[in-house]
């Protein structure tokens, strides 16, 4: 809405200079009128205001004017101050410039068009682009066909009848100001600022305008301007009489501009790399790794990265540091929850408080620092743009047979890596294979002649690890579980897990109750397994990036 009236504002300060001020507000007015009626339209194709669609508005701003513009002044010019009738030159206007205006608009709307039909998630991610510039042209043209000829015809004036208001404040116009004076105060008591504001904007424009504005104006339209025009008028009789010296002056140019390009050979950037605002610490350690470890490793490299930015440094607004929750990329898809891993956000204050000093230097020092800490694979990047994307090079490997899937990926990373092909480096695979874990093997024949089922042991075992949901409290707005697991020393201890005792009725010996150790039935072994598999449209799925 803001960028509505800002919009509005503009194009009647522009145009007022060549069109007048009555005649600038009718063709300002087109801007909200345009962007009203496409908001009507929005909802019904469930259309909400999220940042592309925002942008559709901000550019369309300056082309829904461009309809008003033309009939407007031909209105003007057919009114003739005064000399034919406003309807009758409304109507002869309008019918004028129906079919250069409709061309206009169409041609317009042409390139926007294909754009609907953009596939692939750039498409999802664009298509609110041209649907939102394409309602917003449209509403337009019925603003220049409908509305802006009733505007023209009931407040359009003669230069003589606006000439008389100049130079004083008429009654009118001091009735004017006081309904301004109450609408703001209003606006400022009900808490409505910006309101308040544009209603203030706009009885300060009504009293420069009668009082000194008028005057600008006219310099403009009849001494600065007319002189623009006969410059103008000049070079044109100049390039008409020899009509080959502009296209020789054009050929040269041409020839220049392609001979300094090739000199200067600028890069190009598709998104060019600007100062980071935010920049990410990375730090993975071994699979298995406890998060108490994993905290006092990040207390270590929290040391290291205050030797880069130093000690309250005023560029820096603030570090945070997460272990376990929040610890892969913003913009990644996997928003997973590691215990092994950890992750420091530095956000920088704005680019206006940093002083000309450039926040690309911390993020080269933190990437070429030497962390010197045994078993940490620690990277640093700064914030990605735009939605999630997968790194530069990926290659998918699927299969059915979960053996032969590992095999073949981990063949093919080593194959890409003996071929070194040239910008393929630190190639990765998102299979992880070494998770520590402990087993426990139960004997199911002696656990069957003890009369303990397999369903009993593991319930045992995840009670005294995970706990068991005991009760529930209640207060006034939610209700929380309470977990009854044991103490933290017992549960990390594998010989206290391993004596606990099951307490069980044995339906073998008439239903006596017994109690046997978990020792008794099972042998605890240490192992590794996969840390996940994942799966892409139901399949299993192993990624190499790079």
């Amino acid at each position: 809405i803001n960028t509505i009236i800002i919009g509005f504002i503009l194009v009647t300060l522009v145009l007022m200079f060549f069109m007048g001020v009555t005649n600038a507000l009718f063709v300002a007015l087109s801007v909200p009128l345009s962007m009203f009626i496409a908001f009507l339209i929005m909802p019904g194709i469930d259309f909400s205001f999220n940042m592309i669609v925002l942008f559709s508005f901000i550019l369309a701003l300056g082309i829904v004017v461009d309809d008003a513009i033309v009939v407007i002044e031909n209105t003007h010019r057919i009114f003739d101050n005064g000399k034919r009738d406003i309807k009758t030159a409304a109507k002869m206007a309008v019918g004028e410039v129906f079919l250069p205006v409709l061309s206009g608009t169409i041609t317009t709307l042409a390139p926007f068009i294909p754009l609907v039909f953009w596939t692939g998630i750039i498409g999802k991610f664009m298509y609110f682009l041209p649907v939102t510039l394409i309602i917003s042209l449209l509403a337009s043209l019925f603003v220049a066909y409908i509305i802006n000829p009733v505007f023209a015809v009931d407040f359009m004036k003669s230069h003589d009848e606006e000439k008389k208001a100049y130079g004083k404040l008429t009654k009118k116009a001091r009735l004017q100001l006081l309904l301004y004076a109450v609408i703001a105060f209003i606006a400022y008591v009900s808490g409505h600022v910006g309101v308040g504001n544009f209603v203030v904007f706009l009885a300060l424009f009504l009293v420069l305008n009668r009082l000194w504005l008028y005057k600008a104006i006219e310099a403009w339209q009849f001494r600065i301007w007319p002189g623009i025009i006969n410059q103008y008028t000049r070079v044109l009789k100049w390039s008409l009489r020899k009509p080959w010296r502009p296209l020789a002056y054009l050929g040269v140019l041409f020839v220049l501009s392609i001979v300094l390009f090739a000199i200067r050979q600028p890069k190009v950037v598709f998104f060019p790399d600007g100062d980071p605002n935010n920049v990410y610490v990375y730090v993975k350690l071994p699979e298995g790794t406890d998060p108490k470890v994993t905290n006092d490793v990040m207390r270590r490299v929290e040391a290291k990265v205050e030797t880069v930015l130093g000690k309250d440094n005023p560029l820096v607004e603030s570090m945070i540091t997460n272990v376990t929750i929040g610890v892969t990329d913003p913009a990644d898809a996997d928003q997973n929850s590691y215990p092994n891993r950890g992750k420091i956000a530095i956000a920088f204050v704005g680019f206006e408080e940093r002083d000309g000093k450039s926040t690309s230097d911390y993020l080269r020092g933190l990437q070429s620092l030497n962390w010197d800490i045994p078993g940490a694979d620690i990277v640093v990047n700064k914030e990605r743009a735009g939605p999630p994307t997968p790194k530069p090079v990926s290659i998918e490997i699927i299969g059915e047979d979960f053996e032969d899937l590992v095999q073949n990926a981990d063949r093919l990373k080593k194959f890409i890596n003996a071929a070194k092909v040239e910008g393929v480096s630190g190639l990765k695979s998102d299979f992880v294979s070494n998770k520590p874990e402990i087993v426990f093997d139960i004997d199911r024949e002696r656990a069957l002649r003890e009369g303990i089922s397999t369903a009993q042991l593991a319930m045992e075992i995840r009670g005294a690890v995970y706990g068991l949901e005991a009760t529930k409290f209640r207060d006034v707005d939610d209700e929380y579980p309470v977990q009854l697991r044991l103490k933290t020393d017992q549960r990390m201890d594998i010989e206290t897990l391993r004596n606990l005792k099951i307490t069980y009725r044995d339906m073998n010996m008439g239903g006596l109750v017994r109690s046997v150790p978990i020792a008794a039935v099972c042998d605890v072994r240490y192992d590794y397994t996969y840390a996940g598999i994942k799966r892409k449209n139901d399949k299993r799925v192993i990624t190499l990036s790079s």
